[in-house]
């Protein structure tokens, strides 16, 4: 296991994907210096619990901008680190990753199969340098966060959530920047749920359930939204939000049937608050909220 700490980015070496012993402080043990601590592992009761907190006093900090872990951690903790590079396999089968105030990052936790919990408090001060994050949990049930603290309508992404039961939520994110920044989920094999604040803030694709905040926004079904997520035969399940249609879909609305009924309960819906919605002639099937649905 290392952990490594540095500004390479100063010596055109590279970003927190690039940090070495070479060009950055590689720790071993307590490590406190000009603004950063950094502590170790530990064990707890005789179990290997290992755990990481990188905490920086300032965001940004000159002389430590970027971090490099590389380990089995059950809990991983970073703060004020604008650039960080992560691969973790938990020995347990879980880990919690909660990275603070960063910018941009890659977080890979494929190599093992775990219950993967990761929370991105998105922090950027402009749309300069990279402000994307790549993320890859592999298999488990897997929960993965952005919220925005700053800036966040900078912020691109591309999350692979691998097999298992998992949970993405983008609900706090700003709108997009840019029309094209590059946005994408996929929810892979097992019952993905999908929280947004409307879809000009992703694109996704293999997704079972969207599931909005509540609040004022409004999810645009297009085609390409129904092709991206209809692997599961029973529908794609919308809730909690808005929705609208593409001019170019044709939709029809009926009660639930019998077939529907069980898969809503089955994940804990009341059934009598929904329809069933069957667009270009039942080519695709939704299950929607009958209050969500804009005439």
């Amino acid at each position: 296991m290392s952990v490594i700490i540095g500004t390479s980015n100063h010596d055109g070496t590279g970003s927190s994907e690039n940090l070495t012993a070479d060009n950055g402080a590689l720790i071993s043990g307590y490590f406190n210096d000009d603004g950063i601590t950094v502590y170790p592992y530990e064990t707890f009761s005789g179990i290997s619990f290992d755990s990481v907190q990188i905490q920086s006093d300032t965001w940004n900090n000159k002389n430590y901008k970027e971090a490099k872990v590389d380990g089995n951690y059950e809990a991983i903790t970073i703060d004020n680190i604008i650039d960080l590079d992560i691969h973790n396999q938990s020995d347990l089968g879980f880990s919690h990753i909660e990275l603070l105030n960063t910018k941009r990052g890659n977080i890979d936790t494929s190599g093992v199969d775990s219950d993967d919990s990761i929370f991105i408090g998105v922090y950027s001060n402009s749309s300069g340098w990279s402000n994307k994050f790549t993320i890859d949990t592999g298999e488990g049930n897997d929960s993965v966060t952005l919220a925005n603290v700053q800036g966040s309508q900078y912020t691109r992404f591309d999350i692979n959530l691998g097999t298992g039961d998992d949970q993405l939520d983008i609900s706090t994110l700003s709108s997009s920047y840019k029309s094209y920044q590059e946005r994408i989920a996929e929810g892979g094999d097992g019952f993905d749920v999908l929280i947004t604040n409307g879809s000009n803030n992703v694109t996704f694709s293999g997704f079972e359930m969207v599931k909005g905040t509540g609040f004022n926004s409004t999810l645009s079904i297009t085609k390409d939204i129904l092709d991206n997520n209809s692997d599961n035969d029973v529908g794609l399940i919308i809730t909690n939000i808005d929705v609208d249609f593409s001019s170019a879909l044709n939709y029809t609305t009926q009660a639930v049937d019998a077939e529907h009924s069980t898969y809503l309960e089955q994940h804990g819906f009341d059934v009598d608050t929904f329809d069933l919605v069957t667009v270009d002639d039942g080519e695709y099937t939704l299950l929607i909220q009958h209050d969500d649905l804009l005439s």
